[in-house]
Order: structure tokens, then sequence, then C-alpha cells
């Protein structure tokens, strides 16, 4: 399947309660060289990763910690999977996470991948 959409997809929306983030690397770059043998640019193809998870004080694992750690997962995921876009499920209170993710979350992803200037 990831062959298939390295050589024909424009998306590829993987679940992390599916394929964790130790085995998204794997699968990248079988979508990227499927591309490449496809005659394809594998950076056009929009990846998002949909996560459920909770922002909260105290780490319990990935996606079920402070902000920060939220952080430096996304901009991880960013830079070294090409993950480009995310999916956030909350799994409890999902105002109020939502609101956390949009305020803490989404400002300090944004600040350390912006380029240097």
């Amino acid at each position: 399947m990831l062959a298939l959409t390295g050589a024909k997809a424009d998306d590829w929306l993987p679940s992390h309660a599916y394929l964790g983030l130790d085995a998204l690397p794997t699968a990248v770059r079988r979508i990227d060289y499927a591309a490449l043998t496809a005659g394809r640019d594998p950076d056009m193809i929009r990846r998002v990763y949909n996560i459920a998870g909770v922002i909260q004080p105290e780490s319990a694992g990935p996606f079920q910690g402070p902000a920060a750690q939220w952080t430096e997962h996304l901009v991880t995921l960013v830079r070294t999977v090409k993950m480009n876009g995310f999916v956030i499920w909350p799994k409890r209170d999902h105002v109020q996470q939502i609101r956390a993710f949009a305020a803490e979350v989404v400002p300090a992803v944004r600040e350390a991948l912006a380029p240097e200037t």
C-alpha cells in the first residue's frame, strides 16, 4: 500500500495509533522511494499525521504531555520525517484541549520552524 501511495497518491493520512513514531520514518522512506521510482517528487505528497492525545502537565508518553513535548514531537516530525500536516483528536476536554493546542503548541511549532533571518 505504501508503494501505491508513493506512486499514485496526492495525500497520505496515517494514524499514530496504528503507525507509531518508531515505524513512521520507514513508511515515509518507502513512500519516497516509490514516488521517485514512478518519476514523482515525493515532496508533493501531502503527509498528514492523525494524532489522538492530550496536552497535560506530566508526560505519559508521546502526545500525552506538556505543550513543549508536543512541540518537540511535531517539529521533529516535520524536520526529519517530512510530515506537513496534523489532525488532532483530543482524548478528553475537547474544547480546552483544542484551545491549548492553538494557543500553546501551534505558535511554538511555527516559531521553531520559521526560517532564520
